[in-house]
């Protein structure tokens, strides 16, 4: 990395912080509402007791039992509304890319918050009612974010398995305890989304043995590659069909080659391209938690997927799960490029197949 890659590096991530921390605030002031609630329900004498958080006393009983179910102690009717902060650059990006509502921004930040400020441990804490819990809990979050005891129970399908937040991995749920109910569960995010959240781009730690992003290439000045070149070029400005989306066979003896000018085209079309090692990605012991973060991470990066000397797969028992969730498109929604030496075999894969020929590299001076 030279002088220029680092300053434009640290530029970058100078802002993003900056722009996080104008989203923080928003956060803080849905906890500044939210004690606000608490104290004037609760009463002085109960929130100032040095023993709160520690033990159940009789009258906190009275009180919860008194409550209409699903009250929340941390909603104020009278407060002002909550002004929605300019979105910081990262998390507009997430919103655009997964699909994501405020209120799955507010349940991300929320998460995040601790693991970038540590008063928040504190805070979330004291709302918590239990010196214990640091972590927000999904309860703690519903508490914050919904008016109503029906806006809580819509709000759950926010976080469920096949929500954007939990199916991409945005944001994980933590057990404290086995069989721990979804209102126990603990929100977190891991280190990869703290880490684009604040400007990084280096590829998730779990994909660095067999994932790499393609660095941009000089095209060489050789018509069968500028040819080449141009029609992949082409396929990527084409409409996109996430049901159908096409794949780029591209057959040759030169690696090198098609990797060089798949990531020229893309590129040029304002893409990356990861460069996935098939033979390595297969021997993954998990194969559904690989899958899910490589395209976690192509969607962070705004990125293609190349998959190199892809005749690996055919090695793959056709009933693994490997097969299974290419079959079902859970990672095929964009176009993808298929490093192949000679013929098309039997893949996995489903889309348009578009396949190119590369010619065996000359030597001839």
């Amino acid at each position: 990395m030279n002088s220029d890659d680092l300053t434009n590096q640290l530029s970058s991530r100078s802002k993003s912080t900056a722009s996080l921390v104008v989203a923080l605030k928003r956060l803080d002031t849905i906890l500044s509402i939210a004690l606000q609630a608490m104290e004037a329900q609760l009463g002085a004498e109960t929130v100032q007791n040095p023993h709160r958080g520690l033990y159940i006393a009789p009258e906190d009983v009275a009180r919860l039992l008194s409550q209409t179910p699903g009250t929340s102690l941390l909603w104020s009717n009278a407060a002002a509304p909550i002004p929605t902060n300019p979105l910081s650059t990262r998390l507009a990006t997430l919103q655009t890319r997964f699909s994501l509502t405020t209120f799955d921004l507010d349940i991300l930040l929320i998460a995040l918050a601790p693991l970038v400020d540590s008063r928040y441990d504190r805070i979330y804490a004291y709302l918590q009612d239990d010196v214990t819990k640091k972590q927000p809990s999904v309860d703690l979050a519903l508490n914050l974010l919904c008016q109503s005891f029906e806006t809580k129970l819509a709000a759950r399908d926010r976080i469920a398995p096949h929500s954007p937040l939990i199916h991409h991995q945005l944001i994980q749920l933590v057990e404290p305890h086995p069989q721990s109910s979804l209102l126990n569960q603990f929100l977190t995010v891991d280190e990869r989304m703290v880490g684009f959240l604040l400007g990084q781009n280096t590829p998730d730690a779990h994909l660095h043995n067999w994932v790499h992003i393609a660095r941009e290439p000089e095209l060489l000045d050789i018509p069968s590659q500028k040819s080449l070149h141009q029609t992949i070029q082409s396929v990527l400005r084409s409409p996109e069909s996430p049901t159908n989306p096409p794949l780029l066979y591209l057959l040759g003896p030169d690696p090198s080659t098609k990797l060089e000018t798949a990531t020229a085209a893309c590129a040029a079309a304002d893409l990356s391209l990861l460069v996935i090692q098939t033979e390595t990605l297969i021997r993954q012991q998990d194969i559904h938690l690989a899958l899910s973060l490589l395209h976690r991470e192509a969607t962070l990066q705004n990125a293609l997927l190349f998959w190199n000397n892809a005749e690996a797969l055919t090695s793959v028992d056709q009933s693994s799960l490997l097969h299974h969730h290419f079959k079902t498109g859970i990672i095929s929604n964009q176009p993808s490029f298929i490093s192949l030496a000679s013929q098309v075999p039997n893949l996995p894969f489903q889309g348009t197949t578009i396949p190119l020929q590369f010619p065996a590299p000359s030597f001839e001076l």
